[in-house]
């Protein structure tokens, strides 16, 4: 007696087999579009965000003490005009004019014509500034005078003051003296030892002893 055979199985037919084939080579196209999307943003995600470095330099509205609200308009535009000059150098990250007026709306100091030492290292510290420019003006017999300081706001050290004189209608180029004295001492190596040294704290004092008397 034959032994029984195992029953065979129908051949499939030639579409039916090859779907998983086609199936794969479709997907293959998706998938490479997929990983070409997708990789630039995965590598800068996988990527350590670069630290700027450079530092930051915040210019505060000048003290004006003057009557003349002509001269009292220059503390805002006498700032911009900084911070526009500051701008251009790639050393330095300036913190823009919006920034500090919000600030100073916050501080309830917009209408202040005069910003005194606390106050003035209190915003550079809220603006995350290394550096301060700030400054004053007035007008005497018919002459502008501008005085501008850079001041390190961990220290609180004065790192360098600057002055122009002239006319009261030659204050762009009043400005642009001022500008240029700061651009050249904001981009020297003047600043990383003003920024770095803290002032020595004063010595402790004790009590003189008191005079003992012996019969």
């Amino acid at each position: 007696m034959n032994a029984a055979q195992p029953p065979i199985r129908a051949a499939q037919p030639p579409i039916r087999a090859a779907q998983p084939l086609i199936r794969a080579a479709l997907a293959l196209p998706m998938a490479l579009a997929t990983a070409a999307l997708l990789g630039p943003a995965a590598e800068a995600e996988a990527a350590p965000a670069k630290v700027d470095k450079r530092p930051t330099v915040a210019v505060l509205y000048f003290d004006y003490q003057g009557k003349s609200d002509e001269l009292g308009q220059l503390r805002k535009g006498l700032a911009q005009m900084l911070v526009s000059d500051l701008s251009r150098l790639d050393a330095l990250r300036v913190v823009e004019r919006d920034r500090l007026q919000a600030l100073l709306d916050e501080l309830e100091l917009n209408k202040t014509r005069k910003i005194d030492k606390a106050t003035a290292n209190r915003i550079g510290k809220l603006l995350g500034a290394k550096y301060l420019v700030l400054g004053g003006y007035f007008d005497l017999l018919g002459t502008l005078r501008v005085d501008a300081r850079v001041v390190a706001v961990e220290t609180g050290q004065v790192v360098k003051s600057f002055g122009a004189s002239g006319k009261a209608d030659d204050f762009l180029a009043i400005e642009r003296q001022v500008a240029g004295d700061l651009e050249a001492l904001l981009t020297s190596g003047t600043l990383k030892g003003f920024a770095a040294v803290k002032p020595s704290p004063r010595p402790p004092t004790f009590p003189s002893p008191r005079p003992t008397w012996t019969r």
